[in-house]
């Protein structure tokens, strides 16, 4: 092909795009300036709900409305003003139940406009929903825990967690539906695992969602910590045991008078405990009813946290006179 008839084809190939553009917009401008009928969806927008109540149901988002108005109107509400497009449903006077015909033509007063296109467009009816059902209860508020069922912490070999999970803050105000609030009894966290720890940490992680419930809760996340400590062993010696519930009509010696006790747990938890954090005791039998020898077992309480433990020795004489 010659270099003439290449630039021939090219122009006449110009030509034809410029047609159709120019085509194109004049079929625009005719119709954007065409009165037509669309529909539109308004933004659901419960409002006047009285002070204690809340809702108990989910509300469609959207009621689709029949519209009409010149093209270049409708366009720019649906490209800019959707958002602003509601409609208002009045819940004053509704106190627990009620279905509200939506259709009925008092309603479209409900329907509130931008105020550029309150003249230019008219709503003739509303599409759907047909009705809308209304369910209140009263609001209740509760502070409720926060529960670690949803952490999964796996350790290493040899440590332990001292104290267990911890938040921060250990607890949140509730508030919603009566009947769901008061089924609570803690909230949790999203699903989160940890493995291999062997040190502490401090986390952010996400609460768990209710539906219907509102978490007073600045975000929608805690901190969870964990003090994670080498498990060690101590031993304590010479503890005294002490009897308790002796008529005074009895003397009660028991031996020997102290006992010792190996106990495990974290190595920071357990360095600085002595004798004076153990309480061992034993209690009054009643059927020690006449003088003699008898052999008794001791209670012990320990300090929180501890793993596990042994006595040395187990059993005890005790000598009623």
């Amino acid at each position: 092909m010659g270099l003439k008839a290449y630039f021939k084809k090219s122009a006449r190939f110009k030509s034809m795009i410029g047609a159709i553009i120019l085509a194109f917009f004049l079929w625009l401008y005719v119709a954007l300036n065409r009165t037509v009928t669309d529909d539109i969806d308004c933004r659901l927008k419960p409002v006047n709900i009285i002070p204690g109540k809340t809702l108990t149901v989910d509300l469609p988002q959207y009621v689709n409305v029949s519209v009409t108005g010149q093209g270049i109107d409708l366009l720019l509400l649906h490209l800019f003003w959707r958002s602003e497009i509601t409609f208002d449903l009045d819940l004053r006077s509704i106190r627990r139940y009620y279905i509200f015909n939506v259709k009925d033509e008092r309603y479209l007063e409900r329907i509130n406009m931008p105020r550029e296109f309150r003249e230019a467009v008219s709503i003739n009816g509303i599409i759907s929903p047909d009705t809308i059902l209304i369910r209140l209860e009263d609001v209740s508020v509760r502070k409720l825990p926060l529960e670690a069922d949803n952490i999964d912490l796996k350790l290493r070999d040899g440590y332990t967690l001292v104290g267990g999970l911890t938040f921060e803050p250990d607890s949140i105000v509730v508030s919603g539906p009566e009947s769901n609030v008061e089924q609570l009894t803690g909230i949790l966290t999203v699903n989160k695992e940890f493995q291999n720890k062997k040190s502490d940490f401090s986390e952010m992680i996400e609460v768990l969602d209710i539906p219907t419930i509102s978490l007073g809760l600045n975000g929608n996340a805690v901190r969870v910590s964990a003090d994670i400590q080498k498990i060690g062993e101590k031993n304590i010696s010479a503890i005294p045991i002490s009897i308790i519930g002796v008529p005074e009509s009895r003397q009660i010696e028991i031996l020997p008078s102290t006992l010792s006790i190996i106990i495990n747990g974290g190595v920071d938890h357990i360095k600085d405990l002595s004798a004076d954090d153990i309480y061992v005791y034993v209690n009054y039998d009643r059927s020690w009813r006449r003088d003699g020898e008898y052999i008794a077992r001791v209670n012990i309480e320990l300090p929180d946290n501890i793993i596990s433990y042994e006595v040395s020795p187990q059993d005890f004489k005790v000598i009623v006179k």
